[in-house]
Order: structure tokens, then C-alpha cells, then sequence
């Protein structure tokens, strides 16, 4: 993140659009992890090597991405530079 903020005022971009894509990013990808938490195989494989119900992380792991949704709701929707980020998009065309 840091890295691209460095590259937009070096280049004398906006940053106001790349903070808000980032935060709808975040929040689509925390949406998602709602629904169904990324899961790789290794980590199914190791559940089923050491003879671990997964049913049970899995509600732990829906329960994780809830409460960071709720934080980043909580948080994000709340903070007053938000609707000034949306607000100077208009001129960033």
C-alpha cells in the first residue's frame, strides 16, 4: 500500500480513487470470506492428516471475517474523510 501511495505522488496521480477502490476491495473481498472462507487444500489436506473436523474452523473462520467486516463497517463508513475521498472523484476524471 505504501509502495503504491509513493508511485501516485511521484506520478502526481490522485490518490483519493486508489484509496476508495481499495477500501471497496477490501470490503468485497471481506464479503466473500463471509460467505465462503478461502480454504486452500493444504490447509483441508492438514485437517484430514491430523484428523480434524473442518466444519468447526470453518464456522470460526466466518465468524473471523464477520467481525472484521463489522469493524471495517464500523469504522470506515464513519470516518469523515470518506465522503470527502468520494466527493473529489468527480474531479479526478
Amino acid at each position: 500500500l505504501v509502495e503504491d501511495l509513493e508511485f501516485f505522488q511521484i506520478r502526481k496521480k490522485p490518490v483519493a480513487p486508489f484509496v476508495t477502490q481499495c477500501l471497496t476491495h477490501l470490503e468485497v473481498l471481506l464479503q466473500s470470506g463471509i460467505i465462503e472462507p478461502p480454504i486452500s487444500k493444504e490447509i483441508k489436506h492438514k485437517f484430514e492428516d491430523n484428523h480434524f473436523k473442518i466444519d468447526a474452523y470453518i464456522t470460526i473462520f466466518h465468524e473471523v471475517y464477520q467481525l472484521a467486516f463489522n469493524k471495517l463497517k464500523k469504522h470506515i463508513d464513519q470516518h469523515l474523510a470518506l465522503s470527502l475521498f468520494k466527493a473529489i472523484q468527480c474531479f479526478d476524471l
